[in-house]
């Protein structure tokens, strides 16, 4: 479908084909493919962010090097995630990790300036909505703005998302002043609906850079469980039609 994606640096099941971190930039991301967390992100060198998805040693803050990559890497291979019957795709994925370049909102690297992700419901090519998410490993700081495929902005719309073990809230939007411009959100809807077609319903997850291009992050079958206000979820529920095949 020519749809960019993050500049990949390395991908593949092979561990022992990984690059040596001396290959590699200061700035990255190593993430696992198959799994739900499963990755790093690395800034100067250093681990700014590690997200486990199976008991490891938190690496966060600590110097990134080569036998930690090979360590995690059999690791998160030697791991196949399916977390419940309902979420039974990902059990046949093929198991890979990938390196990639880590895309900013600006020339300073850092997790206040990581790229916003734009994540659009999609339903078989036909966007419902697109939410951009900013700052999200700033805790409070975190937003995530909904909007129309068209543009326009829908603050009245929140998520119930898991903050930390244990600890779910509401979702709260950008300020007033703050939103993306219209066109932008048309052709992050354009660009999800090109990624979505075939699939009965996908959330597309694209990153937005520095100089506002758009690159494919990922898709995921499985998403959000509930939204206010209720009409949201149930409007959503409706676009879900099963083609014949299924």
């Amino acid at each position: 479908r020519s749809l960019p994606m993050a500049p990949l640096l390395h991908a593949g099941s092979n561990c022992d084909a990984l690059p040596k971190l001396a290959e590699l930039p200061q700035n990255f991301a190593f993430k696992s493919s198959h799994n739900s967390g499963c990755n790093m992100l690395v800034i100067a060198g250093k681990v700014s962010r590690h997200n486990r998805c199976m008991g490891e040693e938190d690496m966060t803050g600590k110097n990134v090097n080569d036998v930690a990559l090979q360590q995690y890497c059999l690791a998160w291979i030697s791991q196949r995630y399916a977390g419940s019957s309902r979420e039974w795709a990902y059990s046949v994925m093929p198991r890979s990790v990938v390196i990639e370049e880590l895309l900013t909102r600006n020339s300073n690297p850092s997790l206040a300036n990581l790229a916003d992700d734009l994540k659009c419901y999609d339903f078989n090519g036909q966007t419902a909505y697109v939410v951009q998410v900013s700052q999200r490993y700033l805790g409070d700081g975190k937003t995530d703005t909904y909007y129309e495929p068209d543009g326009t902005p829908r603050p009245d719309i929140s998520q119930w998302v898991m903050r930390g073990p244990g600890q779910w809230e509401w979702t709260h939007p950008l300020a007033p002043g703050q939103y993306l411009e219209p066109a932008v959100i048309q052709q992050a809807a354009d660009f999800c609906q090109r990624a979505g077609k075939g699939f009965d319903y996908t959330r597309v997850d694209l990153l937005r850079d520095a100089k506002g291009s758009l690159y494919l992050g990922e898709m995921t079958l499985y998403s959000a469980p509930e939204w206010r206000p209720a009409e949201v979820g149930k409007a959503l529920s409706k676009r879900w039609c099963l083609s014949e095949r299924f």
